[in-house]
Order: C-alpha cells, then structure tokens, then sequence
C-alpha cells in the first residue's frame, strides 16, 4: 500500500482503485499477422531483377494473405520479389514486410 504524505507530517494511505478494467493492447505479433497460417516445409525460389537472380529458400508457414519464408540470403532480399512455390508451381508477386537474419515475413499482391 503507497502511503500519500498530505504535509506538515501526517500521512495517510492512497486511495486503492478496483475493478477497473485494463484494456490490453494486442501484441506485435497480433497485429503483424492477420490471419492464422499453415505451418509448411516446402523449396521455394525467390526471383527478381527481371528473373535474372534468384535465392533458394523454405516456405515455413503459409496463409491467404502472405508468408513467412526461410532463407540463408534473408537480408538481401529485395522488397518485391516472385515466390515460385516448386512442389506445386504456383507463382506469386511478394511485398517484403519484415526480416531478420534468417527469415522474412511476406504478403501477397491482392487480386483485383
């Protein structure tokens, strides 16, 4: 208990504040997914500069809207790539959202 002087000496305890609902905010994590994603181990290839470069990489999860993607070249990866996804041959246009030494988070070019 947090003891409140009110001057000339004499003290008195703080008054206690319950029941007051605390409004947590939503993690970072919350708020950098939007949705929940598949876990996957897949080959991938990344490809820009016009198909002429390209990275090997795994595909570790996967959802609608983006990826997260591993990869020894992590850092440098370019802000928009193609991911071609080789067990399937699926092909998608990449925005880079956020990386580390190892991994990259992606969304997808939504379809209009």
């Amino acid at each position: 208990m947090t003891i409140k002087n009110t001057g000339f000496g004499r003290r008195q305890p703080a008054p206690i504040v319950s029941n007051v609902p605390i409004a947590l905010p939503k993690t970072y994590i919350e708020n950098r997914k939007p949705d929940i994603r598949a876990s996957q181990f897949k080959k991938v290839k990344l490809i820009f500069n016009n198909g002429y470069c390209t990275f090997d990489a795994i595909l570790r999860e996967l959802s609608d809207h983006g990826a997260k993607i591993e990869s020894p070249d992590a850092l440098n990866v370019p802000d928009t790539f193609t991911l071609h996804i080789l067990q399937s041959g699926i092909q998608k246009t990449c925005y880079l959202i956020w990386r580390d030494n190892h991994f990259i988070g992606v969304s997808f070019k939504p379809f209009h």
